[in-house]
């Protein structure tokens, strides 16, 4: 539970770096990313109160698990199998994320005497064509860390982008790319999509989920915690 939030001009990315993916597991439910410091920055910008940001602190933590390397809450994606000392070899293979995580740390701390942005336009560079499997998640980690000049957040980003890195488009003559499965599938991609579409399962299941969501942050959201209001 947090007790207090300190009101000094850091505040915000001493918050984040409490709040952390070295705090809080980066991945539950197998493969949900946690987008706690997205709340975390968005209410921040928007005027909420110290106290309102405490609070969904509070209700978030209720059920997102505290980070333990070998705990039951591990997921598929936080697991390094690769056991490599080599960065490269992580490279969109979406496992290890708290081993790439402790290498760009390292890279963040020494190479780049921890200069975030020369570290960002650095590494970044090479990974903008890879948004596609992580869903440009990894973008808006980085982003909102941006935002928050949270050097923390920041690098979450990186390793995002990074671990979950695949190109929209794939070109044949670069061989750090693997193709070889890269358009041999037998379904085309709008035949997927309309399966997805009349899944009456699944838009049922995100129905209730949203309707849910939505009744909680009416119970949980008051105007005097903005403001603006």
């Amino acid at each position: 539970m947090v007790t207090s939030i300190s009101t000094k001009d850091d505040w915000l990315p001493r918050l984040l770096e409490d709040e952390s993916f070295l705090v809080y597991h980066s991945y539950y439910h197998k493969f949900r990313l946690n987008h706690k410091s997205y709340g975390i920055i968005a209410l921040h910008r928007l005027g909420a109160s110290t106290d309102f940001i405490k609070r969904y602190i509070d209700e978030i933590n209720k059920w997102l698990p505290s980070f333990k390397e070998h705990g039951e809450f591990v997921e598929d994606p936080e697991i390094d199998r690769l056991k490599s000392d080599c960065l490269e070899d992580y490279l969109g293979k979406n496992q290890g994320f708290y081993k790439i995580l402790a290498m760009f740390t390292k890279l963040y701390e020494t190479k780049y005497n921890k200069d975030i942005e020369a570290m960002i336009k650095d590494v970044c560079k090479d990974l903008l064509d890879g948004p596609l499997y992580s869903a440009f998640h990894g973008f808006i980690h980085l982003g909102y860390g941006f935002v928050a000049r949270s050097p923390q957040v920041m690098l979450e980003g990186i390793v995002t982008l990074y671990q979950r890195y695949s190109p929209l488009l794939v070109d044949k003559t670069q061989q750090k790319y693997d193709i070889s499965r890269f358009g041999n599938g037998t379904t085309s991609l709008i035949k997927i999509l309309n399966i997805i579409h009349g899944n009456n399962a699944l838009l049922q299941q995100m129905k209730n989920e949203n309707r849910n969501s939505v009744k909680q942050m009416r119970n949980f959201i008051k105007p005097k915690d903005f403001l603006w209001f």
